[in-house]
């Protein structure tokens, strides 16, 4: 007999990674004897620019009973669409959102969109064993499910919150086959996300990463997944909130990348505070450099942005650390993300972040536009923090007490001129990139290609930049006209300027999203 079947669709913004949240349902799951003998759990990994149509062929096809999605800011819209689409085809489908993005809107989901029936909130893994145990073990009621938003009529309700499950027992779902196995795909993944612990002990009010509690898995797991993912990808990314906040074990998890990955040409990229980067773990670091990279998460250098925020930043420091890796280990990956739009910062201060992050010379210098995250302190106390935000994904902050919208957009500006200015140049300092935009702009040269670049819309800035180099690799005409200019700018404006790209455009590479 055939067994009734659960689908789980992570709707992924690009489809060059492996994600690992589904997985860890499944794993969890199934680690019940009864619900594995009793459910097949189908995993699947669309891009959001599959259709949906598309979609909820491949997925009723499975004719499964429930199917559940991983909810982000960046798939919400898709997801919700797709829910819909699925309850008007098969309308007893019973259907369950998760994530980040859906745990603290349940309440509006709920009552705004009557093709989902529950939200799983926080961890979900516990939440969804027992829903299932619910639905096909018929064991309890959805009221005794812990972790769960449901209707009771047309009244949202929400059970007790789940526990924090045993990382030491939970299994993992790259080693026992869950991920990678017949019954999933992303087969087309050169990077994928891996957890060596859950929670964040920081406070910072512009993000919301789960339990303050830290939780670790067992290194000989870690070793274990490192082995085996290094060999079938190029990047292993951590989803850790900060991998050196705690010295000892951060620098045991980098050696043991080392001796796991071996000669495997893989990269492990993890966030940390760079204030963590101690001369021990940069020792560590220079044992094998070109295996890592570091997300250094600095977001602004406003001393103002601090006292808000709840977060600290010791320049000195964190300039005395990234000193010491470029010396020691300067092959390692660095990528420096500065934010702007957060409350108490204003154009100057977001300007002199910029010039600061650029006087690091890091490998890669990511400008975000600040969002309001549901469940994130800055949600909560928006109105207090003068803060003028789309109540819709991606919730970017439109104007603050000290930005208002015309400032805003002078910033996304100047981060789409940096991000495509790097293509072309080393960066300098703002002031120099824009002068850069405006001798291209003054010699009839349109940078932007008619893209709406400059104001706040439902587009990434790195998609418009690399929509603008797109055009410009299949425009050679067009490619060669910017090379000239760009020479012609370094020999008028300064001796320390140098093209980089005077090569055909095929070198062009986007950018990171």
């Amino acid at each position: 007999m055939t067994k009734p079947c659960v689908v789980l669709a992570d709707l992924r913004k690009m489809g060059n990674y492996q994600s690992v949240g589904i997985g860890c349902l499944k794993s969890w799951a199934h680690a019940d004897s009864q619900l594995r003998a009793q459910t097949d759990i189908r995993l699947l990994f669309p891009t959001i620019a599959v259709p949906i149509p598309k979609l909820a062929e491949e997925i009723l096809a499975f004719k499964p009973r429930l199917v559940g999605f991983p909810c982000y800011v960046w798939n919400l819209a898709e997801v919700l669409a797709a829910a819909d689409f699925l309850k008007r085809a098969a309308p007893e489908l019973l259907i369950i959102l998760g994530g980040p993005e859906a745990s603290p809107l349940h309440e509006e989901i709920l009552r705004r969109h009557p093709a989902v029936d529950y939200v799983a909130l926080g961890e979900g893994e516990e939440t969804f064993r027992r829903l299932l145990r619910q639905i096909f073990l018929n064991d309890g009621t959805p009221s005794e499910v812990p972790g769960l938003a449901y209707r009771d009529g047309k009244t949202p309700l929400k059970t007790a919150p789940a526990p924090q499950i045993d990382l030491a027992a939970a299994a993992s779902p790259y080693l026992d086959g869950t991920i990678g196995s017949p019954n999933s795909s992303a087969e087309d993944a050169s990077t994928v996300i891996m957890e060596t612990s859950r929670g964040c002990p920081f406070t910072c009010k512009f993000c919301e990463w789960g339990p303050r509690n830290m939780r670790y898995m067992p290194i000989s797991r870690v070793k274990e997944e490192f082995r085996h993912l290094s060999r079938r990808f190029k990047f292993i990314e951590l989803s850790d909130a900060d991998l050196l906040m705690h010295r000892r074990r951060g620098r045991e998890v980098l050696l043991a990348f080392i001796e796991a990955a071996g000669d495997a040409e893989c990269t492990l990229f993890f966030n940390t505070n760079p204030v963590f980067l101690h001369p021990e773990i940069v020792d560590a670091l220079a044992l094998s450099p070109k295996s890592f990279g570091i997300f250094a998460g600095v977001q602004s250098t406003n001393p103002e942005v601090f006292k808000i925020i709840s977060r600290t930043f010791d320049q000195a420091k964190v300039e005395q650390n990234l000193s010491l890796l470029r010396r020691r280990a300067p092959e390692v990956f660095v990528d420096i993300p500065i934010l702007y739009g957060l409350p108490g910062d204003d154009l100057a201060g977001f300007r002199r972040s910029v010039d600061w992050a650029l006087g690091m010379r890091p490998n890669r210098l990511n400008i975000y536009h600040v969002l309001v995250l549901p469940g994130s302190d800055m949600h909560r106390e928006a109105q207090a923090l003068g803060l003028i935000y789309q109540h819709a994904p991606p919730h970017q902050v439109l104007e603050s007490a000290f930005m208002d919208g015309r400032a805003m957009r002078q910033a996304r500006e100047l981060a789409f001129h940096i991000d495509l200015f790097r293509n072309f140049m080393p960066a300098v300092s703002c002031a120099e990139v824009e002068k850069w935009a405006g001798f291209i702009r003054d010699n009839g040269f349109d940078l932007t290609f008619g893209l709406p670049v400059f104001e706040t819309d439902e587009h990434p800035r790195s998609d418009r930049v690399n929509e603008v180099l797109g055009r410009l690799e299949r425009s050679p005409l067009s490619h060669a006209t910017l090379s000239v200019l760009c020479r012609k700018f370094a020999q008028n404006y300064g001796k320390d300027s140098s093209c980089r790209r005077s090569s055909p455009c095929a070198e062009l590479r986007p950018i990171a999203a």
